[in-house]
């Protein structure tokens, strides 16, 4: 079987697998946004032949990774997927405690609360909890958005190590509403005063009516692993008060989550976080 190290879409080099690697690239164009496609559709977003990806397909689905329906013949990941997400949360520690945290929050806010993952220029939902009121944010484990957009992503760029955020920069700062920030020295004194104050707002960066708060989750090795957020709509949290008390409380959750996986470390400028029980 041919062997090549393929880095990327059209890069190729010596040592991996051909095969495998197409088979990573089909299963990575499953999303939130895009959940079920059809041979026809993967072939071509691949590039690749239709009996190569039906052959690809069949192999995925027999071992659980996808699976077809008898109904509309399109595809859906599988249940395998879902396995190895939480084997690879479970070595952080972060599938035992998500669900408790994130319940406290919705508790003391009324909000919705999310547990996040920055994935490359991403974040990822990893757990989600709605409060009961009518009117509710709506969020979803799977969910990604652009980092530099949303209260999470900041928060995990501002305490991670300088190179993250500057990785991320020089990689370019879409604009999704008229209050996103696309300018780098901008994002830069943001990340400062995030650093200082310890959490991060979302003023309608990524959706107009949507705004939140986000604090950083430390690990034992002192490691930014996560982020826990809260938002809501714009209405309810209209003024700097509101996002200013979503702060302090998710500052608080988020470092009693860090002591839970073995941090020692506290966030800078945290005088003001305190337990909440």
């Amino acid at each position: 079987m041919a062997r090549e190290n393929v880095t990327g879409k059209g890069k190729r080099g010596p040592l991996m697998l051909r095969s495998v690697t197409n088979a990573l690239m089909l299963l990575s164009l499953f999303s939130v946004e895009r959940p079920e496609w059809s041979l026809t559709e993967l072939a071509r977003e691949l590039g690749l032949g239709m009996s190569t990806v039906f052959r690809l397909l069949a192999t995925l689905q027999a071992n659980d990774f996808v699976r077809r329906s008898p109904d509309t013949g399109r595809y859906t990941v599988g249940l395998r997927l879902w396995e190895i997400g939480w084997a690879s949360l479970a070595q952080t520690g972060l599938r035992e405690l998500t669900s408790r945290f994130l319940a406290k929050l919705v508790d003391h806010t009324g909000e919705t609360a999310y547990c996040s993952v920055l994935d490359g220029r991403h974040v990822v939902h990893i757990d989600v909890h709605v409060p009961s009121q009518p009117i509710r944010l709506h969020a979803y484990v799977g969910d990604r958005f652009a980092a530099h957009c949303v209260a999470s992503g900041k928060a995990i760029l501002a305490f991670s190590p300088p190179i993250v955020a500057e990785t991320y920069i020089a990689g370019g700062l879409a604009r999704h509403t008229e209050r996103t920030v696309t300018d780098p020295d901008q994002l830069r004194a943001q990340l400062a005063e995030i650093r200082r104050r310890g959490y991060s707002q979302n003023r309608g960066e990524w959706e107009d009516n949507v705004r939140g708060a986000a604090a950083p989750v430390w690990d034992y090795e002192g490691r930014v692993i996560a982020a826990l957020a809260v938002a809501g709509p714009a209405f309810r949290l209209s003024t700097d008060a509101d996002l200013a008390r979503l702060g302090e409380v998710v500052c608080a959750v988020a470092e009693e989550m860090s002591r839970a996986l073995g941090a020692s470390r506290r966030v800078p400028d945290d005088s003001r976080a305190s337990d909440i029980s």
